[in-house]
Formats: C-alpha cells, structure tokens, sequence
C-alpha cells in the first residue's frame, strides 16, 4: 500500500493534478516510507484496541503529535523548509511505531493461542467480511474526503490560500485528534463488551452519555476559537496570515460537529452495519467534488466555498447521528 500510495502521489505530481507539481521531485520517495510506517503504527494500535491499551494508544498518539510539532518548529527554525516538514512527519512515523510495538508484543506474550485449522480460518473470513469488503474501501473513502480540500483549495485559489487552510484546520482539528481518537477508541471497546455481556441497555446509555458529553466538551474550544482566533492568528504568525483567523472562524462549527459524531460512527463497525458508514462517506466525498465544480464554474471565493463546505458537512454529520441513533435502537432492541 505505501508502494502504491507513492506511486498515485508520483503520478499526481508529474501530471500537477491539483497543484501536486508545486512538490519537490523526492516527495513521493520520502512518502513512501512515512506510509509505511504510518501504515504499521495503524497494525499495532489495532491490536493495542482489541487488548483495550486505551490509554496506551493515547499516550503513544500523543508522543507521534508531540515528536511531529517539535520536529516541525526545530526545522522550521533551521531553515530546512518544505523538506523539514517532510521529515518531521517521517521521524514522528517512526518514533511512535517501536513503542506500541513493545505494547502489544507485551500484553500478548503470555496468551495460549489456538491453531485453527482452514475450515475455521474460512468461516471466520466470511463472518467477519464486512470488514474488508466496506471497512477497508470506507477508510480509503473517508481518508480521502478528509485529505482532498486542502489540494482542491490550492487548486481553485493558489498554494498561498491553501496554507491559510491547512494551519486553519490543523489548528480546529487539535481536539478531534487527541480528545476524538482517544473517546472513539474507549467507546468502541466498552461498546463491544456491552454488546458481548448481553448488557444491550447499558451499550445504549454510553451512546447518550457519550453524546451529550462531545456536545459540552467540544462546544469549549469551539468557543475560543471562534472569538480569538480572528485576533490572535495575526499576531501569532503575522499580519499575513489574517485571513487564515477568518477561516478558523468559518470552519469550526464543522470540526465541532466532526468531533461529536466521528467516535460515534464506531458503532457501526461493532454492530457490523458498516455500509451505512461507507455510504455516508461517498456522500461526503461527492459533496466535496460537486461543490468545487461549482465553485470552480461560478468563480465563488475562497470564504463563500468554505461556508458553503461548513454548511454541508455539518448538515451531514447532523444526519448521520440521527442515523447512527436509529441503528442503535434497531439493533439493541431487547
């Protein structure tokens, strides 16, 4: 996968598909090992989650983003540019993989495993096939949609409007990916012995719970970001950098309501309803797409098309929590 990762990137970057020629000719070489360590680091805290290390993979998470930020500011400030940033994610790749590493071969160095034979090998492929026939093609999907806007930016309005985004959505996405992954990670776990122990009304309260407490804890930085940012992003990086302030503004709502229902949407891996996940997330793809066409077609600005991005992300993510509130109920019925 890190093979073909880096040849798409290399193909993207000759043929300069969304502005991917503005990077320097060792980028897809360079990537190519960021994803695979990446890539290994996504192996072991799978296994890490499936022994219940919660707090294990919150601390390995949190040494891969503090080892990334210093890396970044250490080689911003010796002048290594964009090939700093490059290495800051590949050091942060690696330096977080020997240690859950260590975790997992721990915790599972004294289980007896059993041997199956290939009759069970076979029956347990097929029980388990949603995870590899939408799982896998739903991540792929989700990760895209996630990934695309920053080159879709860049694309539309130039590399300079795409870095006021890319440090506008670093910035509102800070909570999403320490405090998101770490509540996700703790729901599915708790979700599934729920569901195992037969306790069906107690998997439906942490549901509530979980739901009502991402509204309190997320709506905290929504609120400082929308009223300091628009002041402090300029004298934190420059006056430059103003219109990035505006644009944290705009997207916040969104990522708020990204953080409430992303750990939710676990549920669906659980109860093996992964469709509807991935369904949600061509849905969230294809509104990307459609809305850069007509940005692109209608000559919309940089702050009208986000608004506009906000707006409908948030109107989907709205829906599928009352999707995923609807699965629960069905599916937990007594």
């Amino acid at each position: 996968m890190s093979l073909a990762g880096s040849l798409i990137l290399c193909l993207m970057q000759r043929g300069n598909v969304l502005d991917y020629g503005v990077l320097p000719g060792w980028t897809p070489f360079l990537s190519a090992f960021i994803f695979l360590f990446f890539g290994l680091f996504s192996i072991f805290r799978s296994w890490a989650l499936r022994a219940g290390l919660i707090r294990q993979i919150s601390q390995a998470s949190l040494y891969r983003s503090s080892i990334n930020a210093f890396s970044r500011v250490a080689l911003g400030l010796a002048g290594w540019g964009v090939l700093g940033l490059f290495i800051a994610e590949l050091l942060s790749a690696i330096a977080s993989v020997p240690h859950l590493y260590q975790l997992t071969v721990s915790h599972y160095a004294h289980s007896k495993p059993c041997h199956p034979g290939p009759a069970t090998l076979v029956q347990t492929a097929k029980k388990y096939s949603k995870f590899v026939l939408i799982d896998a093609p739903s991540t792929w999907v989700d990760a895209l949609a996630f990934s695309l806007p920053v080159p879709i930016v860049a694309f539309l309005y130039g590399p300079e409007a795409a870095g006021f985004f890319a440090l506008s959505r670093t910035l509102v996405a800070a909570p999403n990916s320490q405090i998101g992954a770490a509540v996700a990670d703790l729901f599915q776990v708790e979700l599934a012995k729920s569901i195992q122990a037969g306790d069906l009304s107690r998997a439906k309260r942490l549901f509530h719970k979980l739901l009502i407490r991402l509204l309190l804890i997320g709506f905290v930085p929504l609120l400082l970001f929308m009223t300091l940012a628009p002041w402090l992003m300029p004298v934190v990086f420059g006056s430059k950098w103003v219109e990035a302030g505006k644009i944290v503004v705009v997207i916040a709502p969104w990522f708020y309501a990204a953080l409430v229902i992303s750990p939710l949407s676990r549920a669906t891996s659980v109860l093996q309803a992964q469709e509807f996940k991935l369904i949600y997330d061509l849905l969230s793809l294809t509104t990307i797409i459609c809305l850069s066409v007509y940005a692109k077609v209608t000559n919309l600005g940089l702050l009208p098309f986000l608004i506009s991005l906000a707006v409908l992300k948030i109107l989907e993510y709205i829906a599928f929590g009352f999707l995923l509130e609807r699965l629960m109920a069905k599916n937990l019925s007594p």
